[in-house]
């Protein structure tokens, strides 16, 4: 009887665990939506993920260069759409080591990268 009592417990101890962890894993995962191809071999990633466990969407920007092994990547803004100004719109070159990034109300953050090593001088947070 103590062995079925045990086994019993266990089996939703272990369940309780997945479910926790199904529910961390879904607030806490990132969606790849999309690439800007940029001057090779630059390109911008675009990632979104949600913020906390609101409804609020976070979208992730990054600079990659692609080099085989020696390939890097670096942040270039987090944008979350809690105030709705601030979501993300749209991301372009503007020139081999420029990009512009723009948000819904049609502010411009202007980012200038190294022109040697690609990485961002400066990078963009709304409320992130």
């Amino acid at each position: 009887m103590l062995r079925v009592l045990t086994g019993v417990l266990a089996g939703l101890g272990a369940s309780g665990a997945l479910l926790v962890g199904l529910v961390a894993l879904t607030f806490s995962s990132t969606e790849e939506v999309g690439f800007v191809d940029g001057p090779a071999p630059y390109r911008i990633r675009i990632e979104r993920s949600l913020a906390g466990l609101g409804p609020d969407a976070v979208m992730w920007l990054s600079v990659r260069r692609d080099a085989g092994l020696f390939s890097r990547k670096w942040d270039l803004g987090c944008f979350n759409d809690d105030v709705p100004d601030d979501t993300f719109d749209s991301v372009t070159w503007t020139g081999p080591s420029s990009v512009e990034i723009r948000v819904a109300d049609g502010r411009a953050f202007p980012v200038a990268l190294d022109s040697v090593s690609g990485r961002p001088r400066t990078t963009v947070a709304l409320n992130c």
